[in-house]
């Protein structure tokens, strides 16, 4: 299986989010991946890609 880096990152990223943040922006989203996982976590996404 190739090397997927953005889930690598995202799973780096995740793993650093504050404790009690519940909100996100996720500025240029593209696909929305990333803010799909936020949401998995109890997040609020908001998501643009300008």
């Amino acid at each position: 299986m190739p090397f997927d880096h953005n889930d690598h990152y995202h799973r780096l990223l995740l793993s650093r989010l504050p404790a009690g943040g519940r909100t996100a922006l996720d500025v240029g989203c593209g696909t929305g991946r990333f803010a799909r996982r936020l949401v998995a976590h109890g997040y609020r996404v908001d998501a643009l890609d300008p």
